[in-house]
């Protein structure tokens, strides 16, 4: 789910507050399915830690409400979790979403997510589409120790925290797109291929100005 230049193990951790990653119970009590696959990482807090699926699992999502980005992002989980919960939930538990506005601003998605993890005490989130927001919460990522599967920025500098420092970043994903490094290879190498062919004289490279 990350950048194919860095490879993630299946591993498990507990935190300092006791709150438990069970990868593997959790994938065998869903049969790896595409769903379980998706929002497989950590459960909520067990006191038998033997992996037990609770009753209800929690999914965060976070992104900008008022944009056609951040609706998508939640309205494809909320998508998601019907389908699933239609199909009998994740081994018997129904899913549920919690959304949140990240406002398209770091301190905000900070806020938000804080809410998320520490609050709500979800079992994963979701989201996030702009890359200063992510670089936001990273650490927070961390330090919640809730899987984060990114659909959106494109950053390479949270894999590159992966890379550097697995244990203390595992928990995050990247579902998609590619990281930017690898995102604008691919159009300029598009474009040069096509340059002649299109007919085309001139290329215009668009941005937000934030």
């Amino acid at each position: 789910m990350t950048d194919d230049s860095y490879e993630q193990t299946e591993t498990n951790t507990e935190s300092g507050t006791g709150r438990l990653t069970k990868r593997r119970p959790f994938l065998r009590a869903t049969g790896a399915g595409a769903a379980g696959v998706a929002f497989a990482g950590c459960l909520g807090d067990s006191d038998s830690g033997d992996g037990t699926v609770p009753d209800t699992i929690t999914i965060g999502t976070l992104g900008p409400s008022d944009s056609p980005l951040g609706a998508s992002i939640h309205n494809s989980v909320k998508l998601a979790v019907e389908e699933i919960n239609a199909d009998g939930g994740i081994a018997g538990a129904d899913v549920e979403v919690s959304t949140k506005d990240t406002k398209d601003q770091p301190s905000t998605a900070r806020d938000v997510y804080k809410e998320l993890t520490t609050g709500e005490n979800v079992e994963a989130t979701v989201g996030i589409f702009g890359s200063e927001q992510l670089l936001a919460i990273m650490d927070d990522i961390a330090q919640a120790e809730t899987v984060h599967l990114t659909s959106g920025a494109a950053t390479p500098e949270a894999p590159a925290l992966l890379a550097e420092d697995y244990e203390t970043y595992k928990p995050w994903f990247r579902v998609g797109p590619t990281n930017s490094t690898f995102l604008d290879d691919s159009l300029v190498t598009f474009a040069k291929e096509r340059f002649d062919s299109m007919g085309w004289e001139k290329v215009a490279f668009i941005a937000e100005d934030f």
